[in-house]
């Protein structure tokens, strides 16, 4: 059986591919034979003309209540989870990649904590710093070059944005986006700047 279902999906994968038949139709297909839940597939089939960076900004959009660890696809050790859930508190893609992590006795650990992630497709984890009493003052702990395909945006801002991130240590969040080196500010910008947004895996 599971041979029957691997080898429909593939054939669905290569119609898609060759852009054969109803897109969604087959789409709605693929994420069911793969036991996406209908949500996500419901949602990734609205959003699918959008490049992946916007896909990825609407699911933080679209999470109310708290983020899970189990559906971060920043994470140091890998997503659980092969599809893009509706959101990050989705209920039933947590129960999707619980399953998962029960058989991998996967740990949370490294895909806890708070992220920032801009519409190039770069993410920046985050750490907190331990004793503050600054609210949105964080550690740089990874910046990425960016996870996913799309339109990149190649604004002068976005570049010195990003390379003070990659050069700086830490930084604070209001209405102004300030980075720091050794407790010196080296750039900051207004934060609706550019697209953006925070969220945090527990």
């Amino acid at each position: 059986k599971d041979m029957r279902l691997l080898e429909s999906a593939r054939r669905i994968e290569a119609d898609l591919f060759s852009q054969k038949g109803n897109h969604r139709l087959l789409t709605s297909k693929l994420g069911v034979l793969l036991g996406y839940p209908s949500c996500c597939i419901e949602s990734f089939i609205k959003n699918n003309a959008l490049s992946s960076p916007a896909i990825i900004l609407n699911c933080i959009k679209n999470t109310l209540g708290r983020a899970r660890a189990e559906l971060n696809v920043f994470g140091d050790s890998g997503p659980l989870i092969s599809h893009i859930p509706c959101s990050f508190s989705c209920k039933k893609s947590l129960l999707y990649a619980r399953k998962i992590a029960g058989i991998l006795q996967w740990d949370a650990s490294p895909c806890s904590g708070p992220y920032i992630y801009f519409n190039n497709g770069c993410f920046v984890r985050l750490g907190f710093i331990p004793g503050s009493t600054v609210r949105r003052e964080y550690v740089l702990l990874r910046v990425s070059q960016g996870a996913f395909g799309g339109r990149f945006n190649d604004s002068l801002l976005i570049k010195n944005f990003l390379n003070a991130l990659k050069s700086g240590d830490s930084l604070h969040i209001s209405k102004v986006i300030t980075i720091y080196k050794a407790g010196k500010a080296v750039f900051s910008c207004l934060s609706h700047s550019c697209e953006w947004e925070f969220i945090e895996f527990e």
